[in-house]
């Protein structure tokens, strides 16, 4: 018996080639790159944008504050030099007189003289200067300028204590001489209480770049405000005679004429 052998043929399926698989991973490889390089890019341009956006607009913000206080500053300026032109046309004597006991030369305007007075001790200084003025129907003048020690005024105390006829009016005391060469050296006010309790101010102010303390003294013949400062242990006060209270800023004005320079 023949035997017979079947064969079955088996068809032939396609298939793709595998450097065809090869291509395409790397295509898609460079998509995805490209892709991500480019949201990256993307990203990172709009940060640099935003971030230069902001400098810009800080910078913007600089500059204004910038011209404004360039403004300020003009104009502060421009203010101080106005007022250091009228205070040397307010503040140039034409007189002076210099004193060896302390070291100083008084100045002041050419209608006034000045003479040594013949008071002994007035109001407790060891020496003084009387004013007069050319304009004698002014009510407001220059009247004096006194020099105190510590040890001029104690013994004028002293003698007021000793029942010796002693200056009608305010005067200083020791007490005041030390409070008042304390507070200008701290540069403020300054305020005398008397024994009754009653209180006496002097007000801290700048003239002609030097400090003073500045108060007020009624009198029925005469009032006055009485601008002090020290050389010094040299108490000086000086007087300017005025009608009433209410004049002090004319007598501010009239004393800015007056000038002490220590030599």
């Amino acid at each position: 018996m023949n035997e017979q052998t079947n064969f079955t043929t088996v068809g032939n399926k396609p298939h793709t080639p595998i450097y065809i698989w090869i291509i395409l991973v790397i295509l898609l490889f460079s998509v995805a790159g490209s892709g991500t390089l480019y949201f990256l890019q993307s990203m990172s341009t709009k940060e640099i944008t935003k971030s230069m956006q902001t400098q810009i607009a800080s910078l913007k913000n600089d500059v204004a504050k910038l011209q404004q206080e360039k403004v300020e500053l003009t104009a502060s300026l421009q203010q101080t030099q106005e007022t250091a032109q009228k205070n040397t046309a307010i503040t140039t004597p034409h007189k002076s007189i210099t004193l060896d006991i302390p070291k100083v030369t008084l100045s002041f305007p050419d209608s006034y003289n000045i003479t040594k007075s013949t008071e002994k001790n007035r109001r407790g200084s060891y020496s003084s200067y009387d004013f007069s003025n050319t304009n004698s129907t002014s009510t407001l003048a220059l009247t004096e300028v006194q020099f105190f020690s510590e040890d001029s005024i104690k013994k004028f105390n002293e003698s007021c204590l000793s029942n010796i006829p002693c200056f009608m009016g305010d005067y200083p005391t020791v007490e005041r001489y030390t409070g008042e060469k304390q507070a200008l050296l701290a540069k403020k006010d300054y305020t005398q209480t008397y024994p009754d309790g009653k209180t006496k101010e002097f007000k801290l102010q700048q003239f002609n770049g030097q400090s003073f303390l500045v108060s007020f003294t009624f009198d029925p013949n005469g009032s006055v405000y009485e601008y002090t400062t020290f050389v010094g242990d040299t108490k000086i006060d000086i007087w300017v005679k005025v009608a009433k209270e209410d004049q002090k800023a004319q007598s501010d004005e009239l004393f800015t004429k007056f000038m002490i320079k220590t030599l």
